[in-house]
């Protein structure tokens, strides 16, 4: 349910554009994320899905990360 990256986000005080999320299954991680504005990534490590938000490995995501100014 979308509603419930709604809640995260506001939990954490950030708007969706502002979260990069990572889940395993496209139709209850990816697509629900990715409808509310998030930065969404699907984890596949066994190189069995065909999207183009997967990756195979956690530091991919390296490149997709801008530097925060407050670091």
């Amino acid at each position: 349910d979308p509603k419930f990256y709604e809640r995260a986000c506001e939990r954490v005080g950030l708007s969706p554009e502002e979260i990069l999320y990572v889940g395993d299954k496209k139709d209850l991680d990816l697509e629900p994320a990715r409808s509310v504005g998030m930065q969404a990534y699907l984890i596949d490590r066994r190189n069995r899905l065909v999207t183009p938000h997967r990756i195979s490995r956690l530091d991919e995501l390296l490149g997709y990360l801008e530097p925060s100014s407050d670091r």
